[in-house]
């Protein structure tokens, strides 16, 4: 969260300090869980790391997929007639 005050990005400053820290706390405790979570379904290291990767590659095509606006005005947006 510093360096986005640091680089005095939009969302910075456009949003209180209080709802960015408790999106990030909250962020991060879910993901806390979500590794304990996995590391007691999963029994090998093997498995683990090919579950790790396959959600790495599965999350970076939803962030490919996602990051072009023109799809997402087309997917989200409905004109109203």
């Amino acid at each position: 969260m510093i360096f986005g005050f640091v680089f005095n990005f939009t969302l910075w400053k456009n949003c209180p300090t209080g709802i960015l820290f408790h999106i990030f706390f909250w962020f991060g405790q879910c993901m806390v869980f979500a590794a304990f979570m996995m590391s007691t379904l999963v029994k090998t290291q093997e498995r683990a790391n090919l579950l790790s990767y396959s959600l790495i590659i599965f999350f970076l095509l939803i962030n490919v997929l996602f990051s072009n606006s023109d799809f997402c005005l087309k997917l989200f947006y409905a004109e109203l007639s």
